[in-house]
């Protein structure tokens, strides 16, 4: 049961994850022209990250976007690790 919890957590925390970069890189790629804009197929998630807090230094999603991709890599190896010590794989 704790796997599927573990899963239930990695799949949650990548949603969030997704949905928060997506909105910030919608609102960063909504400025004017003059600045450049970072690609949608492939960019750095910490330059977007970083950039986002220049542009809007009052939003929370920063905060969110850097609080969820560390649940997702400790659900990760959570996850990974109950795995290979209960020998069930999902």
């Amino acid at each position: 049961m704790l796997i599927f919890g573990l899963w239930f957590v990695l799949a949650l925390a990548v949603a969030v994850n997704t949905s928060v970069a997506f909105v910030m890189r919608l609102r960063v790629n909504d400025r004017p022209p003059s600045k450049e804009k970072p690609n949608w197929w492939f960019g750095g998630y910490g330059n977007l990250v970083r950039e986002y807090g220049e542009v809007y230094p009052e939003s929370h999603l920063t905060l969110i976007a850097q609080w969820s991709w560390w649940l997702v890599w400790i659900a990760f190896v959570a996850t990974m690790m109950v795995s290979m010590i209960t020998g069930k794989q999902g």
